[in-house]
C-alpha cells in the first residue's frame, strides 16, 4: 500500500537576509547650523565633501551652545535653523516674522529641536527650545510672509527638564515622541500627531534622583535605543518602546565628568563621548557597548560634542576652535577608527560648546505615508518625491513526498523485496472528508510508485490515497 500520513504539516520559514551594516539614520541632517556667538557657520554634506558657509549670509546670534536644523530629506535642501531664540529659513537665511525671542539661551547644550507637524500641511513646524529648566515650543509657518511666520510661540510644555530635548518616530510611521527629563529621576514622552502636541506625557522612571541641569538624549540610527546624560554625573543605556513611548532596561555605562553630549556609531555599537567639565571641555572618548571597553582617541582637550553625520562619520567640535575633527571609521574599534584630529577648517568661524540636536520625522513627511502593502504619495507640480521603496524576502515554497508501494507481507512496513505501484491516486483532502472533491490538488504514482506536490503555502494538508480496487491499506492503518 502506500506510506503516507494521514496529517502532514508543511512549513515556510521565511528569511530575510540582511548584508552591510546599519547605515546612520541621519538623513534629515544633511546640513548643520552651529557656531559660537557671531561666528555662525553651516556645514553642508550633501556632496562628498562638506562645505562651509562662515557668517554672511549665515542668520548670526549671541549664542554659544547648542542649536538645531532641519532639512528636507529627500532633497537635503535646509528648510529652517535656529539657536534656540531666533528661527532662520533655510533658504534665505532671514528670520521668520515674530521668529525671535523664542525662549532658548545661549549657553546650553541642546537649547532646541526642529521637527515637522504631523498631517498634511508640509510648511508647519514645531520649534522646541530650552532655557535650562523649562521646555517651550512654537509653531512656524512656511507659507505665509516672504520668509515664514512664527503662527504660536514660546508656549509652555514642560519644567524642571535641564536644558536636552530628544526624538523619535513612532512605529505607526506617522508620529513622533518628544523626549525631556522630567528632574533626574523620570524621563517624559509626549506624542506628536494629527491631534497636535500632548500636553500630558508618557513617564517613565529612571532610578536616578535629584535635578538635571546640563544632559543629553540621543537616539541610536535604529531609533530603539537611547543614550541618556546626566551632566558630570553619568551615561546610561535604555531601551524606548516607540509604540507607547516607555522606556525600560536602562543600564548605567559609564561615570564620571560625563553626560553632555553622546553620539552613536553608524552600526549602533559604539557610543562617542567628551570626559570633560560637566562632560565638554574636555577629552574624546569611545565606548563599545559590546565588549564595555572604554578607549581615549585624542591627548587634545577642549572637546565638546559629537554628533553622527549623514555620511556615516562623527564629527566633534571644540568651543572657539577653528576646525572640527573627525572619526572617519566609528564602527571600528579604539585606533582602528581613524580620528583625525582638525580635519574640517570652518573658514573664519569658530566651533561652539555642542553641534545640532538630534531631528527626525516621521515618514508622512513631504507627502509620503506607509500602508498596508504600499505607499500613499502626495504629489504636487514640480515636486520630486523619492525614496518610494519596496522590500521583500524570498519565500521558499514546501513540497510533500512519497511512495505507494505493495505490502506483500501486510505488516504496515516496506520491505526490500516490495516494489512501488503504479499510477494510483495521492490527493490533498483539502475540506477532509475522505474523498476526492472536484479542485482538490491530487498527483498519480509514476513506474516507481512515488508521488510529489510541490509549491505549496504554509499550513496543516492532509494526504490521501484512492485505494485501487482488489487492494486495502495497511500503513497508515486504514479508516474505521
Amino acid at each position: 500500500m502506500v506510506r503516507i500520513s494521514t496529517k502532514l504539516i508543511a512549513g515556510i520559514l521565511p528569511i530575510a537576509l540582511a548584508t552591510g551594516v546599519v547605515k546612520a539614520n541621519t538623513s534629515l541632517e544633511q546640513i548643520w547650523y552651529s557656531g559660537n556667538q557671531n561666528k555662525k557657520f553651516l556645514i553642508d554634506f550633501t556632496d562628498e565633501n562638506p562645505k562651509i558657509t562662515c557668517k554672511t549670509p549665515v542668520g548670526q546670534s549671541a549664542s554659544y551652545g547648542g542649536s538645531a536644523n532641519f532639512t528636507d530629506p529627500d532633497s537635503g535642501k535646509l528648510i529652517l535653523y535656529t539657536d534656540g531664540n531666533t528661527v532662520f529659513n533655510g533658504q534665505t537665511n532671514q528670520a521668520l516674522e515674530n521668529g525671535t525671542v523664542l525662549g532658548g539661551t545661549t549657553n546650553h547644550l541642546g537649547i532646541a529641536m526642529i521637527v515637522p507637524a504631523i498631517g498634511t500641511n508640509p510648511d508647519l513646524f514645531y520649534v522646541f527650545t530650552s532655557n535650562g529648566n523649562i521646555v517651550y515650543f512654537s509653531v512656524a509657518d512656511l507659507s505665509m510672509g516672504s520668509n515664514g511666520t512664527v503662527i504660536r510661540k514660546k508656549e509652555l510644555l514642560a519644567n524642571n527638564t535641564g536644558h536636552t530635548l530628544g526624538v523619535v518616530p513612532h512605529t505607526n510611521g506617522t508620529d513622533l515622541w518628544i523626549l525631556v527629563f522630567n528632574k533626574a529621576d523620570k524621563i517624559d514622552a509626549y506624542k506628536l500627531n494629527s491631534s497636535g502636541l500632548a500636553r500630558l506625557p508618557v513617564t517613565s522612571n529612571t532610578g536616578f534622583t535629584g535635578n538635571i541641569a546640563s544632559g543629553s538624549i540621543v537616539h541610536s540610527p535604529n531609533y530603539d535605543t537611547l543614550a541618556l546624560g546626566w551632566g558630570n554625573k553619568r551615561i546610561a543605556t535604555a531601551k524606548i518602546d516607540r509604540s507607547t513611548g516607555k522606556i525600560s532596561d536602562l543600564k548605567e555605562i559609564i561615570t564620571g565628568t560625563v553626560g553632555y553630549a553622546t553620539a552613536f556609531s553608524p552600526d549602533g555599537s559604539k557610543l562617542y563621548y567628551t570626559d570633560g567639565i560637566n562632560g565638554y571641555n574636555g577629552k574624546a572618548w569611545q565606548f563599545d557597548l559590546k565588549d564595555k571597553i572604554k578607549t581615549q582617541l585624542s591627548l587634545t582637550a577642549g572637546f565638546g560634542g559629537p554628533k553622527l553625520a549623514h555620511n556615516g562619520k562623527i564629527y566633534w567640535t571644540r568651543y572657539n576652535h577653528k576646525a572640527l575633527s573627525v572619526v572617519n571609521n566609528p564602527n571600528k574599534v579604539g585606533t582602528g577608527v581613524n580620528f583625525a584630529l582638525d580635519s574640517i577648517v570652518i573658514n573664519g568661524c569658530s566651533g561652539s560648546y555642542n553641534l545640532p540636536n538630534q531631528t527626525t520625522s516621521p515618514t508622512s513627511f513631504m507627502g509620503q505615508q506607509t500602508i498596508a502593502g504600499g505607499h500613499k504619495v502626495v504629489v504636487k507640480l514640480g515636486d520630486s518625491i523619492g525614496n518610494i521603496n519596496f522590500g521583500n524576502t524570498l519565500i521558499k515554497l514546501a513540497e510533500i513526498w512519497g511512495t505507494k508501494w505493495n505490502d506483500l507481507d501486510s505488516d504496515g512496513l516496506r520491505d526490500k523485496d516490495e516494489a512501488g505501484i503504479a499510477g494510483v491516486t495521492i490527493y490533498l483532502d483539502v475540506n477532509e472528508n475522505g474523498k476526492l472533491d472536484k479542485g482538490e490538488p491530487s498527483q498519480v504514482t509514476d513506474k516507481n510508485g512515488k508521488y510529489k506536490f510541490s509549491n505549496l503555502e504554509a499550513g496543516t494538508y492532509v494526504v490521501r490515497e484512492i485505494v485501487p480496487q482488489g487492494y486495502r491499506q495497511t500503513f497508515p492503518g486504514p479508516r474505521n
